[in-house]
């Protein structure tokens, strides 16, 4: 006899679901109210897990859209790296510049007061 439960465990569950179905939907026939307070008592049960299943997919939303972020500020602060290395270039040859024009107009200077004298 086991046996015989075990191999058809599967439709003895559906055939077993299908007369407590039909026992709940007799019942509520008779009693219109009864669904009603059957939802709210499931409500009432479920919704702490409810509340942990939302918490929880939100702390991984936040949590991959952080990791998202950084990826982003990992390629902006190399683009940024760059950028300084490149102005720090500029800035040392415009001031080579400014040192040679400065050195330039010192000569001029030197040359346009002995071309008075």
């Amino acid at each position: 006899m086991p046996e015989l439960f075990r191999r058809n465990s599967l439709l003895l569950t559906v055939v077993g679901l299908m007369i407590v179905s039909g026992q709940l939907m007799s019942l509520s026939i008779q009693h219109p109210g009864l669904p009603r307070a059957g939802a709210s008592f499931l409500g009432a049960v479920m919704s702490p897990f409810e509340l942990m299943h939302h918490e929880l997919t939100a702390s991984v939303k936040r949590g991959w859209d952080h990791y998202i972020y950084l990826q982003n500020v990992e390629t902006e602060r190399m683009e940024l790296g760059a950028r300084v290395r490149e102005l720090e270039s500029q800035n040392s040859r415009l001031t080579e510049f400014e040192h040679e024009n400065k050195r330039f107009k010192e000569l001029l200077n030197y040359q346009e007061r002995w071309k008075l004298t």
